[in-house]
């Protein structure tokens, strides 16, 4: 439907083998899933308008349009598969992060990775962008939690301390 909105509470979307189902009352459920596509989807996030959805599958992060269920765009550039990815406030940039460390910041408009930040010890279980947009923080196997500067590309602070991964 033209202008359509996801609301919240309606919306359920859950990740298996290659695919990723969307379940909305509005456009039932359907199944997103990408031709020739290698490994689970380990991880999703949902642009702040709802209309599209990044997930990891494989070495790349696919972009689904999710009124129409199709793959708008790849997003190559991962040396393992992604594993989490998060979506900024203004829908405008992602942040996705993989096994061993690899954490790559995504223009949505262009689908070009924009860097590669470097400064990871291990392998990333969580990322959250901040309401600003300009920062980011990832949790790590290492134990620790990272502030990321998605301007200039720099880890800013690393919170140690913690006893177990942090994710």
């Amino acid at each position: 439907p033209s202008g359509w909105t996801c609301p919240a509470a309606q919306l359920r979307l859950a990740t298996g083998f290659r695919s990723a189902w969307l379940d909305d009352p509005l456009l039932q459920e359907r199944e997103l899933s990408s031709p020739g596509a290698a490994g689970p989807v380990l991880c999703l996030a949902l642009t702040p308008d709802g209309s599209r959805d990044l997930t990891g599958l494989g070495k790349q992060l696919h972009m689904w349009e999710l009124v129409s269920g199709t793959c708008s765009a790849l997003l190559p550039g991962h040396a393992q598969s992604a594993c989490c990815v998060a979506v900024s406030p203004s829908g405008q940039q992602a942040v996705s992060g993989r096994n061993g460390g690899q954490l790559l910041l995504w223009d949505l408009g262009s689908g070009a990775c924009r860097a590669r930040l470097e400064g990871l010890m291990d392998s990333i279980g969580a990322i959250q962008v901040a309401p600003c947009g300009r920062q980011a923080v990832t949790g790590s196997s290492d134990k620790t939690f990272r502030v990321w500067d998605l301007e200039g590309g720099t880890c800013t602070a690393t919170l140690e301390g913690h006893e177990r991964m942090c994710s």
